[in-house]
């Protein structure tokens, strides 16, 4: 990532990620990156710091904050029991719009694998002696991205009318953590993992990232605005919050 330093440290008791950034813009202000600490969601401890900052000076920042680490790592270590790794096998269960499918596995005759969903069931079909977990992964991960594609767009449409306001365009990526961002141009981006959430949270995260076009900031007339087309908007957001783990198989394939 371009202006972005990335190195792994043995601090203490711990591995630590440490991430030295430049200063970047946001909401068309330059914003100079702070020292901070997280403990990422697969229980990765990460250290985020001004691009010039010291070893030591991280260091020193890791040990002043053992105990804080301690309570944070033990949380991410129970939302990783609570959504343990993907195997690809039959029976793992997978969410799509919020409902929770079983995997089912099918091989046929077909030149490439396809992806189809039931109230019951997520169904792989793959080629013939094609049923590898890698193979499975790619497909689910595929089709993820063809369905954001063709929901998301219908309801940017739909919240564009009643908020009054049209993005100047729109996109799909694939983050771990972000969900959309709104450019300083009007442009919308969305995160194609949101399909694995229910209808609504798709919907408050349109809402969110259209506000952005009349409030480029998150103060408090940015959030009224939000609540007033989705009323819903804070138990939305923590569904994110507490659901998050469950996209990491989409990371990588």
């Amino acid at each position: 990532m371009a202006g972005v330093q990335s190195e792994a440290r043995q601090i203490g008791p711990y591995e630590v990620v440490i991430e030295r950034r430049a200063s970047r813009m946001v909401f068309g202000r330059r914003r100079r990156e702070s020292l901070r600490l997280s403990v990422e969601r697969d229980g990765t401890l990460k250290v985020t710091a001004p691009l010039r900052t010291s070893t030591v000076l991280v260091e020193e920042f890791v040990l002043a904050n053992l105990d804080w680490i301690k309570i944070h790592k033990a949380k991410a270590g129970e939302r990783l029991a609570k959504s343990p790794r993907k195997r690809f096998v039959e029976g793992e269960l997978f969410r799509f719009f919020g409902e929770e499918r079983t995997l089912l596995i099918e091989e046929a005759e077909i030149a490439r694998a396809r992806v189809e969903v039931n109230d019951e069931f997520m169904i792989v079909t793959v080629p013939t002696g094609s049923s590898a977990p890698a193979v499975i992964q790619q497909a689910l991960a595929k089709f993820y991205d063809q369905q954001a594609r063709l929901h998301i767009p219908e309801r940017v449409t739909h919240f564009s009318r009643q908020m009054g306001v049209a993005p100047s365009g729109i996109s799909f990526r694939r983050q771990k953590t972000r969900w959309g961002s709104c450019s300083s141009l009007g442009h919308i981006s969305f995160n194609w993992k949101l399909v694995f959430a229910p209808e609504a949270v798709i919907d408050y995260l349109v809402v969110h990232e259209l506000a952005h076009l009349v409030h480029a900031n998150h103060s408090d007339r940015f959030w009224d605005l939000v609540k007033t087309n989705d009323p819903e908007c804070r138990a939305h957001r923590r569904w994110l919050r507490d659901h998050q783990l469950e996209t990491e198989f989409l990371d990588r394939y």
